[in-house]
């Protein structure tokens, strides 16, 4: 038997001499249908050979005619082992449902760090007190000092000939514990939004017990005419800073 090679694909075959010829014959790939001319391989000479040599000369008695070649043999396929799959394949699951899953990650994560960010607002706003403008914004205001500011009226009126800005309302403790009343900051508001003039005043008490409420009343002398609302909040620490100066 004579072992031939596929040139495109490397399959091997097994055939018999006979088959191939001395000459060799065309042969077709059973894998890749690739067709190419065999020969077998070379092989050392047999004693007999000489023999068979000398008797070429001589006629062929009683050969039938009409004596055609054989067909050449069908290449039989040579069983080989399956190459190792790589191994990002041999792990289990197919790196094509790990991609899917991606967007699912994703999403989760994005609704965790909403989640995180509606439950530890108060936490953010005292590092960062810029982001209680962007909860407020969204309409989830952060109140970190416990203390609320209620029921703001305000008007005018005359005193001794002197016009009268009177600002009223109250302070309530929203909390469980007793918290400590700052400073209150009022601000005059032109058409715009804009202040025009602002000040800063002490509540009557400088503590309220849980649930407790206080009422406040201020006044302020010859206002500005352009004035169109009155804001009151709690003064912060710029605020502060700017009075003590």
């Amino acid at each position: 038997m004579a072992e031939i090679q596929c040139p495109e694909c490397a399959a091997c075959y097994q055939v018999p001499d006979e088959s191939l010829g001395a000459e060799g014959r065309k042969v077709r790939c059973a894998a890749c249908r690739t067709l190419w001319y065999a020969k077998a391989p070379a092989l050392a000479p047999h004693p007999g050979d000489a023999v068979a040599a000398a008797d070429e000369t001589a006629p062929m008695a009683d050969a039938p005619a009409d004596l055609l070649p054989p067909e050449p043999a069908q290449p039989l396929p040579v069983t080989r082992p399956a190459p190792a799959r790589p191994w990002h394949q041999r792990m289990g699951q197919p790196a094509g449902a790990r991609t899917a899953r991606w967007p699912l990650v994703a999403g989760a994560a994005a609704v965790a760090a909403l989640v995180a960010l509606f439950a530890f607002r108060a936490p953010l706003v005292r590092l960062v007190p810029e982001a209680g403008r962007v909860y407020a914004a969204f309409g989830l205001p952060v109140n970190l000092s416990g203390l609320e500011i209620r029921q703001v009226k305000s008007g005018l009126l005359t005193e001794n000939g002197v016009e009268m800005l009177v600002v009223q309302g109250e302070i309530a403790n929203v909390t469980q514990v007793t918290r400590i009343v700052p400073r209150l900051k009022f601000a005059v508001l032109d058409a715009k939004g804009l202040p025009l003039y602002s000040w800063t005043a002490q509540a009557e008490t400088k503590d309220l017990k849980p649930g407790e409420t206080q009422t406040f009343r201020r006044r302020l002398a010859s206002p500005p005419p352009e004035g169109q609302d009155v804001l009151v909040r709690f003064a912060g620490k710029a605020d502060l800073l700017a009075l003590a100066q």
